[in-house]
């Protein structure tokens, strides 16, 4: 079948279907054999196989469609299960012979290379349902925790489709993420980590229209994690991300499993969550250019939820909890994506709106929110890494002994500063 798929042919030939053989590779990829030697030789058929299928049909729009979900939910798991079983296999020590027949190739080696230019030959409107059987498998296989399978399968789809595509699995995660909205703080913390991996490989390439979609999301995600860790259950959140166009994620999740609620939530957990959500929302600003850096930075702070603000501050005891709770979040946040902001000219850079809803937070009572608010100002004024030099002074004589880094002040700085 290998040879025959290699057999380049002039005219495309119509009536010929693939199912069959789709299936079959697909079974052989998946082999349970009880001896080892002879499971590793089917299975490498199998692919070896799928891969004479891809080669064959790839290239022709006109002839099987291989891209169809009925295809790709048979091809991508039987991939993806060989990747899989990497480890078991270098677990087990082999002999010498085995050994020098294993530098030949092994059936995960093989499995990636297929899944590398299966993606790699994946047009724009094809992308979708290439990602989508990973989503599934990785759901059903429970691989998002621990995450060091689901990120090596992001990185290797990352780096072999076109860069131009790389927006929309971003998209695809994003929505994946919104339809676990209920699930355990782990699954939700491990599509987190794979997103934000993503979204630093594809900012290299073309982020697209995703950006404040990304931020909306993430700072949707954390909202909802902050009350269900104060309410205790997964049905306290549900109308939380409606007023900021969340409706869409909620809705997806709430088929997810019947009494899902009842499920008892670890604090410690959401915590866990909505530190890799900040440190993700951190990592993926840096990668951005200073003008983005800038709106996501307003975009942020436009959510805060202040006592003058059109976010109203709630009412009632956990009214106040939430409201803290959100404020610190986002603040935290801010400073992740502050840390990494450089700018020439901060008249421009940052808005006097953002500036004023920033200042108000710093006029507040409580001592934690107001230690944010300095620390994200120093973050925009430090531009010569000198703040580490003064974390340890209260009182100095003679400011040279610090040794800083000094540049005369521009114009558009002091105008700034003196606003």
């Amino acid at each position: 079948f290998v040879k025959f798929a290699n057999i380049e042919e002039d005219t495309p030939s119509y009536h010929r279907s693939y199912d069959f053989f789709v299936s079959r590779f697909s079974e052989m990829s998946h082999s349970g054999h009880p001896r080892g030697d002879v499971r590793a030789r089917i299975r490498m058929s199998g692919i070896k196989g799928l891969q004479g299928v891809v080669r064959k049909t790839v290239n022709d729009e006109l002839q099987a469609n291989i891209w169809d979900p009925q295809h790709m939910d048979k091809i991508v798991p039987s991939l993806l299960f060989n990747l899989q079983h990497v480890e078991e296999a270098e677990s087990r020590s082999p002999s010498p012979l085995q050994g020098a027949e294993k530098e030949k190739e092994n059936p995960p080696e093989l499995a990636e290379r297929c899944l590398r230019e299966l993606l790699g030959r994946a047009a724009y409107g094809n992308i979708k349902n290439a990602i989508k059987p990973v989503l599934v498998h990785l759901d059903n296989h429970s691989l998002w925790e621990p995450k060091v399978f689901a990120t090596g399968c992001f990185r290797i789809i990352m780096y072999s489709i076109q860069p131009q595509h790389s927006h929309l699995v971003i998209q695809q995660l994003l929505g994946h993420l919104d339809a676990n909205s209920k699930s355990a703080a782990a699954i939700r913390a491990g599509i987190v980590e794979v997103l934000s991996e993503a979204a630093a490989i594809a900012a290299s390439g073309s982020v697209g229209p995703t950006v404040l979609e990304v931020f909306n999301t993430l700072l949707r995600q954390l909202r909802l994690s902050i009350d269900y860790a104060l309410t205790g259950s997964y049905e306290g959140g549900a109308g939380i991300g409606a007023g900021s166009g969340a409706g869409s994620g909620a809705g997806i999740s709430a088929g997810i499993g019947a009494g899902i609620g009842a499920r008892i939530i670890k604090e410690h957990e959401e915590r866990m969550f909505q530190e890799a959500v900040i440190k993700t929302i951190g990592s993926f600003a840096s990668t951005l250019p200073t003008y983005q850096q800038s709106e996501v930075m307003v975009f942020i702070m436009n959510k805060v939820p202040l006592p003058s603000s059109q976010h109203s501050v709630e009412p009632g005891r956990d009214g106040e909890n939430r409201n803290r709770l959100t404020q610190i979040m986002l603040l935290k946040s801010l400073l992740q994506v502050s840390v990494g902001f450089q700018c020439s000219n901060m008249l421009t850079a940052l808005p006097s709106a953002f500036l004023d809803r920033l200042l108000s937070a710093a006029l507040m009572e409580d001592p934690e929110i107001r230690l944010f608010v300095l620390e994200i100002l120093i973050s925009f004024i430090d531009r010569h890494g000198n703040r580490h030099k003064f974390s340890s002074i209260s009182t100095i004589s003679d400011i040279s002994v610090l040794k800083l880094k000094v540049e005369k002040c521009s114009r558009q700085d002091s105008v700034f500063m003196k606003k």
